[in-house]
């Protein structure tokens, strides 16, 4: 309590000697002021902090001239209908605002993190490095002059998604290749709504989150009936305990058991009537 009460005592001591502490509360506003109007969705709430002849440099270093670009940059990348549903930001200054020695102007530094939710609901967290001046207008008044953002491009969440992609693809045509070889030709036959049934089937009980979600998947689908052969009719029903087994197992579905029996009995009776199921050939 005695620590506590000293910290509360000592608190106005420390902001006195701040430097020039007037300025960085009133620069803080603005900061905060931009922060809360794009977090909210009300940009044009941000316009009385930024200059009117303010610059401003996107993290896709798209730039804007002036209150009126910085408004219609929003209208037409976030809200309904635009590519873009929403973007919340967090941004952190590195230090204090560096102020020239006439106090008219400064420099300050820091860094964010700006998420990003697309139309589809595809979130995107994409740190960023921004620099921006800010400078005392006629009116005594501190604003926004120059803003720039800017990310690393080789290593943020886009480059790792289409490196995700990439490793899918290659593991598909990889996949697309071996199956071709197999069977030395391409014949309609081959391709039937067997073969569909049991790639989806691959894809729903290894998921989708990992490449080697669906090879677990193609695993599983082409020897468990082969596990199963002695059990004659029953192998439908272990068939069907086996994938809610799976489900459970996986923490994805921990919150979906009551569908888990629905899905389990569909796939077992999908099984059971693709006629060109592996294994079903005796």
């Amino acid at each position: 309590m005695r620590k506590f009460l000293f910290v509360l005592l000592l608190a106005p001591v420390a902001l006195a000697e701040e430097p020039d502490h007037a300025i960085h509360q009133e620069l803080r506003g603005i900061l905060t002021t931009v922060q809360s109007a794009v977090n909210s969705g009300h940009y044009d709430a941000m316009l009385p902090v930024l200059s009117n002849d303010v610059r401003a440099t996107t993290i896709t270093q798209e730039t804007m001239a002036g209150r009126a670009a910085v408004s219609a940059y929003f209208r037409k990348w976030f809200g309904p209908g635009a590519f873009l549903r929403k973007l919340e930001m967090r941004l952190t200054a590195d230090d204090l605002t560096e102020l020239s020695a006439d106090k008219t102007w400064g420099i300050v530094r820091g860094s964010a993190i700006e998420t990003y939710t697309l139309a589809d609901g595809r979130v995107y967290p994409m740190p960023t490095r921004w620099t921006a001046t800010v400078a005392k207008e006629s009116d005594g008044h501190w604003r926004l002059r120059a803003i720039h953002f800017g990310t690393n491009f080789l290593d943020n969440p886009i480059l790792d998604e289409a490196k995700r992609k990439a490793k899918q693809y290659t593991m598909a045509g990889i996949g697309g290749g071996l199956y071709a070889h197999h069977f030395s030709f391409i014949e309609a036959q081959y391709f039937n709504i067997g073969l569909s049934i049991t790639i989806v089937l691959y894809v729903l009980l290894g998921g989708t989150q990992t490449v080697l979600g669906p090879l677990i998947g193609a695993v599983v689908f082409t020897l468990l009936p082969e596990i199963l052969r002695g059990s004659a009719n029953w192998r439908y029903v272990l068939f069907a305990a086996a994938v809610m087994c799976r489900h459970r197992a996986r923490a994805k579905f921990s919150v979906r058991m009551r569908f888990g029996l629905c899905e389990s009995l569909t796939l077992s009776v999908v099984w059971r009537k693709a006629a060109d199921w592996p294994g079903e050939r005796e």
